[in-house]
């Protein structure tokens, strides 16, 4: 333990270096099911910090002047899991339904594994449809 005074490291805390990552393969296009129609699928790891430390300088004592003691603790801050997501996406326009200068439909669905980088997190999924109209 490093015994510290009072106002050395301002609030306390410093965080050491903080290793990062992120990635995200997407393939998108036509898909054919009707004119103007596009598809995707998307796999991606949302950012990630892959090691990070915080040591805090806490107060543990006080001197007979009043002076503050201070030792370190270190924290490990890193996530315990590692996210993958998983989505697809359709798109169509819709002018059929002759809706202003156009509508279009779009249907999303995605799955999150390990969620928020915890590990043993239970799977996320959610699906949205809309629909969108242009005035």
């Amino acid at each position: 333990m490093d015994p510290l005074r009072e106002g050395t490291f301002g609030q306390g805390l410093d965080l050491g270096k903080v290793e990062a990552d992120a990635m995200a393969l997407t393939l998108s296009g036509p898909l054919r099911l009707r004119a103007g129609d596009l598809a995707g699928v998307r796999l991606a790891q949302p950012l990630r910090a892959g090691s990070a430390r915080i040591d805090a300088y806490l107060p543990v004592a006080r001197t007979f002047d009043g002076a503050i003691i201070r030792a370190r603790q270190s924290v490990d801050v890193a996530p315990t899991g590692r996210e993958l997501d998983l989505e697809a996406a359709y798109a169509t326009p819709l002018p059929e339904l002759g809706l202003g200068r156009g509508a279009n439909l779009r249907l999303n669905a995605y799955l999150a594994r390990d969620a928020e980088n915890r590990r043993a997190a239970a799977i996320e999924q959610g699906v949205v449809a809309s629909l969108v109209i242009s005035w």
